[in-house]
């Protein structure tokens, strides 16, 4: 009896540390992550293509220029550097696209809950490159722009992650857990 009480006494000590370490690294984990918001002028299907259509612009546009950022400190200067130039360049793909324009702005956003395969980012505020298309009352895409996380559905693995930026598909990105490593 004495021996089951202690066992679940170190078990929920044990999952009270893991909680623990779970809520310090959920605050550091916003201060890491830039990401990125597109929402389509409406849930038309036409609109919800235009938004694609920005999206694999963007992507494109931005790993060029995002390539040399080591910190999310130098990602935000290169955005807020560039915002008006990128809100043009939207303006100017959706020319022949559609009869409305893009709203670009860079701050704080909600965003829910993200599972990319075995990474999960967590609901909360985080800052973000926001695209409105339109009126932006249709659904919304969403990634991390930096570290460049744009996942495409599925691609995601627990230690090692395909990601796509751009027309830069195959470039490969590790996901690491330290818990996970300390682990093994």
């Amino acid at each position: 009896m004495k021996k089951s009480l202690s066992f679940l006494l170190c078990l929920a000590l044990l999952a009270i540390g893991f909680w623990g370490l779970y809520l310090q690294s959920k605050p550091a984990l916003a201060d890491d992550l830039l990401r990125l918001h597109i929402i389509a002028n409406s849930d038309d299907p036409y609109d919800q293509q235009v938004k694609l259509a920005i999206r694999d612009k963007l992507l494109k546009y931005y790993s060029d220029k995002l390539s040399d950022a080591d910190t999310r400190k130098q990602a935000v200067a290169v955005i807020a550097a560039t915002l008006p130039e990128a809100e043009a360049y939207c303006n100017e793909q959706l020319k022949g696209l559609a009869d409305y324009s893009a709203c670009m702005q860079l701050g704080e956003s909600d965003f829910p809950l993200r599972e990319y395969g075995a990474l999960t980012v967590p609901a909360g505020e985080y800052l973000a490159l926001r695209v409105i298309l339109g009126e932006g009352q249709g659904k919304n895409w969403w990634c991390v722009l930096f570290p460049p996380l744009c996942f495409i559905e599925g691609t995601a693995e627990w230690e090692t992650a395909t990601v796509a930026v751009g027309e830069q598909t195959g470039q490969t990105v590790e996901v690491r857990s330290k818990l996970a490593e300390l682990w093994k």
